[in-house]
């Protein structure tokens, strides 16, 4: 009777313990290129928002001056017409 596994056993268990070791340093490896795929992923992301950002900047100051220049015209159409009106009724 022994207490212990035998010579095979214990061959057995090493040879299952490599394996382990070899899979926890193929699953470490993916986990590693993991994270710097989803670092660089995040990079790319924050550029392309900084880049939505600057477009969306641009188009608030297209709509700002648009808007502004519409009403510097109306403004002067209304002062051309007021203007006229009078000269125009006699």
């Amino acid at each position: 009777m022994t207490n212990g596994p035998t010579g095979r056993e214990w061959g057995e268990l090493s040879k299952e313990v490599d394996e382990i070791r070899h899979d926890l340093r193929t699953c470490r490896q993916i986990l590693t290129s993991q994270a710097e795929i989803l670092h660089e992923l995040e990079i790319e992301f924050r550029k392309e928002v900084q880049s939505l950002m600057h477009d969306v900047k641009t188009v608030q100051t297209k709509i700002y001056t648009t808007m502004s220049v519409v009403g510097v015209v109306a403004s002067v159409v209304v002062f051309v017409v007021s203007i006229a009106k009078p000269m125009i009724e006699k």
